[in-house]
């Protein structure tokens, strides 16, 4: 998101769905692939222009020059207001609309309606509805970001469990929940076993290596569909991140290389580690031997393990 926010014509929204409240809470699940396309079918083209046309509490301040910016507005910062959460609070009391989740770029900053805008949604777990869209807006492009499941787990304890204090016991119990529904459909069930049995690892990896084949089948025959993996992203930022542009139809100039590269090292959380081989590779140190066996041995009874059949050594990261 970074990058593709390097770009002049990107309005990039982060997670629109978890603003509070979201135009997206009229959708149904996200992440049940096949949900209520019946409603979504009603829905997605007035809730999609609605999240474009609008700000978000967790989109990223427009710290690059974008065509539909006033210049003067983004000079003076004017534009970085409602992204800075104490200014937007209090302003909140003046531009009323600044309160909600959602809500309308003012005019003293630039116009969201302008043809030169591109809109770019980051999901998590959005597999309904970016499948959805794949079948049914086949014009609309879809960048699906995927992780070793094995990285995807470590990641998901760190960030989730955690940095949020979040009770893993009553996770592994959701997620299973989870997976009970979606085994009423499929024959996901055969291939689990007892699902109370399964341990937190284990059911978060048949999720999201169930999703990703589900995923991989409905994307299969799309030419708007691009899957990148993250590792690749870590070890070969440039080559990805221009296909990512090309994909998008997105021009890539030296302006936009520039600013892509001189924000490496940084999100918007802080300072993030450099060290390729530990970003690719490190969750194989910092996982149990037995934890990543579980996740080894569900990853090789699935399609999408031929993802990682040429997976980064770490002479190939440094090199």
């Amino acid at each position: 998101m970074d990058s593709l926010d390097a770009s002049p014509y990107t309005f990039c929204r982060n997670e629109p769905n978890e603003c509070v409240p979201s135009f997206m809470d009229a959708l149904p699940s996200h992440w049940r692939i096949g949900a209520d396309g019946a409603r979504l079918a009603t829905l997605w083209d007035e809730v999609a222009e609605r999240t474009a046309t609008h700000m978000g509490e967790r989109d990223h301040r427009l710290n690059h020059p974008k065509t539909f910016v006033q210049s003067s507005s983004q000079k003076l910062g004017v534009a970085q207001w409602s992204a800075r959460p104490k200014i937007r609070n209090a302003l909140s009391r003046v531009v009323w609309s600044w309160a909600d989740g959602e809500w309308k770029m003012p005019w003293w900053v630039g116009s969201l309606n302008s043809p030169d805008v591109f809109a770019v949604f980051k999901l998590v777990q959005g597999y309904n509805w970016a499948t959805w869209v794949l079948d049914n807006r086949p014009d609309v492009p879809v960048v699906q970001v995927v992780r070793h499941p094995g990285g995807r787990h470590e990641s998901f304890l760190r960030r989730y469990i955690s940095d949020l204090d979040v009770d893993a016991e009553e996770t592994r119990l959701l997620k299973i929940e989870q997976l009970r529904e979606l085994a009423h459909e499929t024959d996901l069930a055969d291939r689990m076993g007892p699902v109370d049995a399964l341990t937190l690892e284990e059911a978060e990896t048949w999720f999201g290596v169930y999703q990703m084949e589900v995923f991989e089948q409905r994307a299969s025959h799309s030419p708007k569909y691009l899957r990148i993996r993250y590792e690749d992203m870590v070890a070969r930022p440039g080559e990805t991140i221009e296909q990512v542009f090309s994909h998008l139809s997105l021009p890539m100039t030296n302006h936009v290389r520039g600013i892509i590269e001189a924000q490496r090292g940084t999100s918007v959380f802080g300072a993030i580690s450099t060290d390729q081989r530990q970003q690719v590779d490190g969750w194989r140190e910092r996982l149990d031997p037995d934890v990543i066996d579980r996740i080894a041995a569900i990853l090789q009874t699935s399609s999408i393990a031929s993802w990682w059949d040429d997976d980064l050594t770490e002479d190939q990261v440094a090199a």
